[in-house]
């Protein structure tokens, strides 16, 4: 070997000497030690339980063996907001390094979802827990959001919201079969999952007045319900009169057509002059055709409708204004 070659190598060893010490020393140091800190759960009631009137709940902090802070006390908060605070002592104290607290929660008046919270204070700061959710207990009801009555041949859509009995607390993911029985035409039904609002809905096509029904089942935390309501359309009422002007005293003649009226629904004659109106026929109609008469008293203009009252196609309905003059 030449004297330049063992120069090459004693330099090649060398510099493995030094990554070995230098570059990869780190790969070999022992992990640094964790550093305890104190902690504070919720253990009771248990994550995702179902609670209903008084509830117990228990909150525990915890400080390391390794650490010599005082314990303080314990607060606890629903829905962040902060329910009561108990200090630790020794009745409470297991060896000065945990305290364990009791509380009662009062849920009457409440329902739905809630998250339990609590914070543990010591002499050198304080530490919060993770959220406990848990249900209450509560009844559920459905209101509907009132809707106008529709024209016959147009969509409408109604709305309603699940809620709880006890504080009107919307609930989402609820199951509704929904049954929608029209006056004319063919029941269907169908099955929604209510929004993160608590909302549902239902389109139909207005031919005649509809009635849906909305059954809540029941739920983890919830129980079931069942409401309906009835969605309103006009009586489709198309009217005429004989002539557009006649003279004072004498009898106006016209008729009206309601196609798909109920027999026996009652039907309202009305005139108004001077911005009064008044009533001078009222019966009961049989069939879709029905002819009116009205007899003038006083020289002016009059204006005359029909209403209908309420059935089971079509809602109260006041139908279109017919107008003559009298001389």
């Amino acid at each position: 070997m030449s004297l330049n070659q063992g120069r090459r190598g004693l330099l090649v060893a060398s510099l493995l000497a030094l990554l070995l010490v230098v570059g990869l020393s780190p790969l070999f140091a022992s992990p640094a030690s964790a550093v305890a800190t104190p902690s504070v759960a919720i253990t009771a009631p248990a994550a995702e339980a179902v609670v209903s009137g008084i509830v117990d709940v228990s909150a525990t902090g915890v400080m390391p063996a390794e650490l010599s802070y005082e314990l303080y006390y314990i607060y606890w908060y629903v829905d962040g907001s902060s329910q009561e605070s108990k200090y630790c002592s020794a009745s409470t104290s297991l060896d000065s390094k945990q305290c364990t607290l009791g509380f009662t929660w009062d849920t009457t008046g409440l329902s739905g979802t809630h998250t339990l919270r609590a914070r543990f204070y010591y002499s050198g700061g304080s530490v919060e827990s993770g959220d406990v959710t848990v249900h209450i207990w509560s009844g559920s009801r459905v209101d509907f959001e009132p809707v106008a009555t529709s024209r016959r041949g147009v969509y409408t859509t109604v709305w309603g919201q699940v809620k709880g009995t006890a504080d009107g607390q919307p609930i989402a993911n609820a199951k509704v079969v929904l049954t929608d029985r029209p006056a004319i035409g063919s029941t269907r039904t169908l099955t929604v999952r209510t929004d993160s609002s608590g909302w549902f809905s239902i389109r139909m096509l207005m031919n005649s007045n509809h009635r849906v029904t909305a059954s809540v089942r029941a739920g983890s935390w919830f129980g079931s319900s069942r409401a309906s309501y009835v969605a309103g359309v006009a009586a489709p009422i198309t009217c005429r009169l004989n002539s557009s002007s006649l003279r004072a005293g004498r009898t106006m003649y016209g008729s009206c057509r309601i196609p798909g009226l109920p027999h026996w629904t009652q039907i309202t004659m009305q005139y108004q002059l001077y911005s009064t109106w008044y009533t001078f026929s009222s019966w009961s109609a049989y069939g879709p055709s029905i002819p009116f008469s009205v007899r003038t008293t006083n020289v002016g203009r009059y204006t005359i409708r029909m209403v209908v009252s309420g059935n089971a196609v079509f809602a109260r309905t006041s139908g279109p204004r017919m107008r003559f003059s009298t001389y």
